[in-house]
């Protein structure tokens, strides 16, 4: 291991911090509920848009093969970036329907068998809309 003095230490960047675990609290009212669905769904959306940004500059034609060097590398992690962005925008279509079902009076009722969805899958995640049996069952 590489002590501080250690030349190639100093060059060696800091560790990422690991990614917050956002818990969600099971809400006291839906509309607190509401506004908490509301704010993930921004945070999706600003997501989503640093996603479609371009790796790079525009006009740069990017490719794939033999040779290509780091355009192969680039369209890989692009294709890697536009992959994330439809599970994020997957998960806004879902807060969608959590929000919807706010309105309706029916949050907390599964989409599927009409049972209830229980606090703690709520808590984990807010917009699911079908209890843990169906969900299991849809896959």
């Amino acid at each position: 291991m590489l002590g501080k003095s250690h030349p190639a230490a100093a060059r060696r960047p800091p560790p990422a911090p690991a990614p917050a675990v956002q818990r969600w609290a099971v809400m006291a009212t839906d509309e607190e509920t509401a506004a908490a669905l509301r704010a993930r769904q921004a945070e999706l959306a600003g997501e989503v848009t640093a996603l479609a940004e371009p790796i790079r500059a525009p006009g740069v034609q990017v490719q794939f093969g033999k040779r290509a060097g780091d355009h192969t590398s680039d369209a890989v992690m692009q294709m890697e970036r536009s992959v994330a962005a439809e599970q994020l925008q997957h998960v806004s279509v879902e807060i969608d329907r959590a929000l919807e079902k706010l309105a309706d009076g029916t949050y907390r009722r599964c989409d599927a068998c009409g049972g209830e969805i229980a606090a703690e899958r709520l808590e984990a995640l807010p917009w699911a809309t079908r209890c843990i049996a169906c969900q299991a069952a849809n896959r």
